[in-house]
């Protein structure tokens, strides 16, 4: 049986295990679209995976209004501009897969 504690918070780049992060996102060839950015997010988060030895999944996702990326106008509700999360990068290490690491990571 496994009695390894995952958390998952929501780091930034200034943590002090960042570079561990840095290291997944690069073994898992998602360094291009955690580095993308747009003009139209709003604003960019990225949740981390780890136990108290290893950084063993991340999801990046930005904030941005719906239609924004398509250049339409934006779509709204009783003038309410409507927003939505939408994920940019996601990967969980391959010896930490089918454990639902990255089920976690997406609720």
């Amino acid at each position: 049986m496994n009695t390894t504690t995952v958390h998952i918070e929501e780091w930034l780049s200034n943590h002090p295990r960042w570079n561990e992060v840095v290291t997944l996102i690069e073994r898992l060839g998602q360094t291009r679209w955690v580095a993308f950015d747009a003009a139209w997010h709003i604003s960019t988060h990225v949740l981390v995976a780890f136990t108290s030895e290893h950084v063993i999944g991340f999801l990046r996702y930005v904030i941005q209004d719906i239609g924004a990326e398509e250049a339409v106008p934006p779509i709204t509700r009783n003038g309410t501009i409507l927003r939505e999360a939408k994920v940019i990068a996601f990967g969980v290490a391959p010896d930490k897969r089918r454990q639902g690491i990255g089920g976690a990571l997406q609720t």
